[in-house]
């Protein structure tokens, strides 16, 4: 009796999802469980497991191709049960080898977390190793704590560019180590300073590739939100000389305690989420359409985290009720699974307000565009050590070195004017220069 693999329910606003990729071919013998697919919706990428055992008989729809909630993707003959007619010859390569299926999804993330999939005992039907899996064995990856030099995997991951340069000089991956993030390959690894040959003078040849589901959202969103809305930056400058100072005084204790730095963002989003409490038009969505203004009783902060992928802004719900260490705790949890391409749709939705911190990358200042229906989003500079005049309280000049930062507000000149505008970077600016968080570091500590 055929089974029906169906499209499921992504999250209250997704009605829609694209097929990244089949994992599993017309003709193949499934378990349940089993990851069938991996689908992209606008916020995040998941897997779809097979809901009964059996044969898969047909596709229905195809990789790239678009399909609504509940609609049919594949068919599976449940009297083909893959636990008692599958041949020794007709298992999968990785099973005759006595090693668990691994899914394309979760071989990548095993090879940038470092896991060694091979000493694993995954918690899927028949020991499938599932992204739940690689996650926890990578356990404190993406914390601060050094960690033992791994050795080079034997399938590292490859971009497309170092793929064409490993194919160009015939070299053997598994005895580079990677100079990148998780010890990735780069090209520069391929390619040592001074090493000279005919293929690495060669013109590097050209690429065209498809935009990602991801990709292709962002450019789409960033367009509309500068043709929707009158948006307009402006620019202070704050000096977080006193923040720096509670950084060196607990910093050392906070890694202790949470086992992550503690950097600039806590400040700048608690300084905000504070703020924003008395600023009910910067924490508004404004829709044209019906004509109507609503200003949101929770203040729910976007967070922009750079990935590989493209840029994504989960949310840090009510964060004017968080303290510094919950703050940056929360931050760091969302980066993290923002950056393993784990979130879930409720990770990304119902966000009031965007902070977006480009100087973590060394940018001074820049000018952020509004994450619609938002109508306003803060972006924070580099902190740079800079000669500043000082007055003291005779009102003498003196020049010191103090650590400087930019504030860069974007917002919507529709429901915001300038003079607002002004008022609200002040604050926050006012909020940081007091530096009034030791009690929030030493009780968290």
């Amino acid at each position: 009796m055929p089974i029906a693999v169906t499209m499921p329910h992504l999250g209250d606003t997704v009605s829609d999802a694209t097929i990244s990729r089949w994992l599993r071919s017309p003709g193949d013998l499934v378990e349940k469980d089993e990851p069938l697919l991996e689908v992209s919706t606008d916020k995040v990428d998941t897997e779809i497991t097979a809901p009964a055992s059996g044969r898969l008989t047909e596709i229905l729809f195809h990789e790239g191709d678009t399909s609504p909630v509940g609609v049919n993707l594949a068919l599976i003959d449940d009297s083909a049960s893959a636990a008692h007619s599958a041949t020794p010859g007709s298992e999968p390569a990785d099973t005759r080898r006595g090693a668990p299926y691994v899914t394309p999804l979760v071989r990548r993330l095993a090879a940038e977390r470092g896991v060694d999939l091979t000493a694993m005992t995954g918690s899927g039907v028949g020991n499938r190793i599932r992204k739940a899996d690689v996650l926890a064995a990578a356990g404190g990856a993406a914390s601060d704590v050094p960690v033992s030099p791994r050795t080079p995997a034997a399938n590292p991951y490859l971009s497309p560019l170092v793929g064409i340069l490993v194919a160009q000089r015939g070299v053997d991956v598994t005895t580079v180590r990677g100079s990148g993030r998780n010890n990735r390959i780069r090209a520069v690894d391929i390619s040592p300073r001074g090493r000279r040959t005919d293929a690495a003078t060669a013109a590097r040849p050209d690429r065209t590739e498809k935009l990602t589901r991801l990709r292709k959202v962002i450019a789409v969103r960033m367009v509309e939100s500068l043709r929707t809305s009158a948006q307009l930056t402006t620019v202070v400058e704050v000096d977080l000389t006193a923040v720096n100072h509670l950084r060196g005084q607990h910093g050392a204790a906070f890694t202790a305690a949470h086992g992550i730095k503690l950097s600039f963002t806590p400040f700048f989003l608690r300084a905000t989420a504070t703020v924003l409490g008395s600023f009910p038009t910067f924490n508004a969505s404004l829709d044209m359409t019906n004509g109507t203004v609503t200003y949101h009783g929770g203040i729910h902060l976007n967070v922009a985290v750079d990935t590989d992928r493209g840029l994504v802004a989960p949310v840090i719900r009510n964060a004017d009720s968080l303290d510094i260490d919950e703050i940056a705790l929360v931050t760091q949890d969302l980066a993290n699974r923002a950056r393993a391409n784990t979130l879930t749709v409720d990770d990304m939705s119902g966000g009031t307000f965007t902070v977006t911190n480009t100087g973590s990358r060394g940018a001074l200042f820049d000018t952020p565009i509004i994450n619609q229906p938002q109508v306003a989003i803060l972006g924070t500079g580099a902190v740079v050590a800079r000669a500043t005049v000082i007055r003291d309280e005779r009102g003498n000049e003196n020049v010191t070195v103090r650590n400087i930062a930019y504030l860069a507000l974007t917002y919507d000149h529709r429901l915001i004017d300038g003079g607002d505008a002004a008022r609200f970077l002040t604050a926050v600016k006012a909020r940081l220069e007091a530096a009034d968080f030791a009690a929030e570091l030493t009780a968290g500590t």
